[in-house]
């Protein structure tokens, strides 16, 4: 039997490196789909008070807005401008949430789905270094 070489040694080295590196990535990429997945579960619950708050909050934009607008604004025109105080009441409600801190629903709710992503290639790594290294 011919013994195995430097080369071969180093290469098998690599590998199990490699698959060491797939398997810590698909234990934090699974972690933080369970984590993310209960946080999306429990936010969901807790929808209806949020909403109602950001609702509110909104208002309060939209009527500082309004107490702005002009008096001698025909019907048209106000309904022109309400229109675009609704869209400018968003914009500063979503800027100073990102400004806060806070990630918007949409991309938080996104987060289980890239985690369990994440963890797919990770395993997908794992294997593929595993039939390398067979």
């Amino acid at each position: 039997m011919e013994p195995l070489g430097e080369t071969w040694t180093h290469d098998a080295q690599s590998q199990l490196q490699n698959m060491e590196s797939h398997l810590v990535d698909a234990a934090v990429a699974l972690g933080l789909y369970l984590e993310t997945r209960t946080t999306n579960l429990r936010s969901a619950d807790q929808g209806q008070a949020e909403r109602q708050s950001e609702y509110e909050e909104r208002r309060a934009i939209e009527a500082q807005l309004e107490a702005e607008l002009r008096s001698d604004l025909t019907h048209v025109q106000r309904w022109e401008a309400l229109e675009g105080i609704r869209f400018e009441a968003e914009r500063r409600q979503l800027t100073a949430r990102w400004e806060a801190g806070s990630i918007p629903k949409a991309y938080f709710r996104r987060l289980p789905f890239l985690h369990a992503r994440s963890f797919l290639f990770a395993a997908d790594g794992l294997f593929k270094s595993l039939r390398q290294l067979r």
